[in-house]
């Protein structure tokens, strides 16, 4: 089921009131912290917003460029890849499996994005990459959920 709701607040207790505190059910959302009770393995990212997260990367100066190009590219043959399934071309079974060295690039990509060093304050094109590949990974058990579960999209487009 897709819900649409406008509101004049994105906060926790507005998604609990929306969702209800005892959801149960599997959530597809951005990365926005008032979603962030919800149980990591009941929660699918959506990859439209990933997606867009990997190209501001990749427009970014120096290391940033060629990480986020890494990551647009392993984005790409994971969505090739779900096109398949979708048209019945690829067994779930197929893409499980082909998946998992796409997951463990995309890992190892935001890693190597997560270990520069920063400061706390620094606000320059490299610190904004560490910070997003680090709040990333922090949710990344939540980026692979429609890959196992039937029924649920990668995206929170309904049009899609």
């Amino acid at each position: 089921m897709t819900f649409f709701e406008v509101a004049l607040t994105r906060c926790t207790t507005a998604a609990q009131n929306l969702l209800g505190e005892n959801f149960g059910g599997i959530l597809t959302s951005d990365r926005h912290g008032a979603y962030n009770w919800v149980d990591i393995e009941r929660r699918q990212l959506c990859w439209g917003h990933l997606k867009r997260e990997f190209i501001k990367i990749s427009e970014r100066p120096g290391v940033s460029k060629e990480l986020g190009t890494r990551l647009v590219q392993q984005q790409e043959k994971l969505f090739e890849l779900w096109q398949r399934v979708r048209d019945g071309t690829l067994a779930r079974g197929d893409f499980v499996e082909l998946v998992t060295d796409i997951r463990r690039q995309i890992v190892s990509l935001l890693q190597q994005g997560a270990d520069y060093e920063i400061t706390s304050k620094e606000k320059t094109p490299l610190a904004k990459t560490v910070r997003t590949c680090r709040q990333l990974l922090k949710v990344e058990g939540a980026m692979w959920l429609f890959v196992t579960t039937p029924g649920v999209e990668p995206t929170n487009n309904a049009a899609l």
